[in-house]
């Protein structure tokens, strides 16, 4: 509850990071030359049930496992096409198991990334993009802790991303991939995913007044197994679907966001603990 209080302080006081895009996607949106947009994100995700491929395994220790960040998302607009961008988390975990719990706070992986949008198309009332993105995913975090709270293993992710950006409604997909850093005997595995959503204006926005956009969001992911010490791990690796609701909240530059992910299925390579549900919030500014 302590957790909760800060966060919930956290989130009051900072003024999302970019504009008209998915909570738990890629979107194509950048910023303008110049500018600046600062974001304060939460993720966490609750991880109860112990599954062994597609089905849920027995287990005795009813354990379960939480883990999410609080983030400070900082882009910058280097032209209107293209921004760099970079995400400070400070992340928390937990543990437990047979009656016994553990905890974890700390720095947690450091993300460094750019984003160019290749093509747009004007039209009054609406706009079609797509855009390209590479993210760096820097092993930062402490994994000496129990539980850890990083990878300790570098990794790049590529996306590509399209929106259609309307008055009235959205539409925004992306595909992405995940690549373990070569040469190293600890490496994340392969991963391959899509990202879907739709957003449905409330209401009509006006120059400088708010918007509502409600939002449905869904998507696929697989990974294959890590290695440690050049071996691969018995117990990682797998695949998952979801869906989920959400909206976006904006106000001139100011911006709110709140979405919830829900698994649709679910297989695992040896004895894992999937996410049960996930939960992204933040609020930001652009100048």
């Amino acid at each position: 509850m302590r957790l909760a209080g800060v966060l919930a302080l956290l989130l009051a006081a900072a003024g999302t990071a970019a504009a008209h895009e998915p909570i738990h996607g890629v979107g194509p949106n950048t910023l303008w030359r110049g500018g600046t947009a600062v974001e304060l994100e939460f993720e966490a995700g609750l991880m109860e049930t112990l599954r062994h491929g597609s089905h849920r395994a027995g287990d005795p220790s009813r354990g379960a496992e939480q883990e999410g960040m609080v983030a400070l998302h900082l882009a910058h607009g280097v032209t209107q096409d293209l921004l760099v961008f970079t995400a400070l988390p400070l992340a928390f975990a937990r543990e437990r198991e047979d009656g016994d719990s553990e905890w974890s706070l700390g720095a947690g992986d450091v993300e460094l990334g750019a984003k160019w949008r290749f093509w747009r198309r004007q039209t009054p009332g609406r706009a079609l993009m797509g855009a390209a993105q590479v993210a760096v995913n820097l092993p930062t975090g402490r994994v000496s802790t129990d539980p850890p709270l990083g990878s300790g293993r570098p990794s790049v992710e590529l996306a590509l991303a399209a929106a259609r950006d309307a008055l009235d409604f959205y539409l925004w997909g992306d595909v992405r991939v995940q690549l373990p850093v070569p040469g190293r005997r600890d490496r994340v595995g392969f991963g391959a995913g899509a990202d879907a959503a739709f957003g449905l204006r409330a209401w009509l926005p006006e120059y400088r007044g708010t918007d509502l956009v409600f939002l449905l969001e869904a998507g696929v992911w697989g990974e294959t197994p890590g290695t440690h010490r050049g071996d691969l791990e018995d117990d990682s690796g797998g695949a998952w679907a979801w869906a989920g609701p959400g909206m976006l909240f904006f106000w001139d530059r100011f911006e709110a966001k709140l979405g919830v992910r829900v698994p649709l299925w679910r297989w695992s390579r040896g004895r894992q603990r999937m996410e049960d549900v996930g939960l992204a919030a933040g609020v930001g500014v652009m100048f």
